[in-house]
This record gives structure tokens, C-alpha cells and sequence, in this order.
């Protein structure tokens, strides 16, 4: 298994700390996990927890703006 230094600063750290702590876990597992989870098993996806949000704005008052037309688009230079 390969083994990684990773810098990050007191205040990040003491928050890993505890959350190690609090699953019952060493800070590397707990590191290991997150890597795990949030790069490999994910495969670059949105969080679920994204997609939850989906329609969630219906009924806010929320409207897209009027789009330009493209006849007033500036003509360009082909290259």
C-alpha cells in the first residue's frame, strides 16, 4: 500500500481529528475512507445529495432572464 504526507493546517487537522474520533476510527482509515468514497466510488459524480435539489427552487419567483437574440451578435472574423 502506498503511503502519503499531507500538509494541512492546525485547525483543518484538529477537525479530522475528531471525526476519526467520532466514527472510531484512526485519522489515516478515516482519510483513506473520504478519498475512497468522494474520488474513486463516486467516479467524479455530483453528491447525491445534489440531485436532491433538483426542482426544489419550483414556485420561488426564480425566472431566467430574457436571452439576447443572435441577429444582434457581432460578426465575426473566421480564422
Amino acid at each position: 500500500m502506498a503511503h502519503v504526507n499531507l500538509y494541512i493546517d492546525d485547525e483543518t487537522f484538529k477537525k479530522v481529528e475528531k471525526a476519526a474520533k467520532r466514527e472510531g476510527s484512526s485519522i489515516s482509515k478515516w482519510v483513506r475512507s473520504r478519498i475512497t468514497r468522494d474520488l474513486i466510488k463516486s467516479g467524479g459524480a455530483w453528491p447525491k445529495e445534489w440531485l436532491a435539489l433538483l426542482g426544489s427552487l419550483k414556485g420561488s419567483g426564480i425566472k431566467r432572464p430574457a436571452q439576447p437574440e443572435f441577429k444582434n451578435d457581432v460578426r465575426r472574423n473566421s480564422l
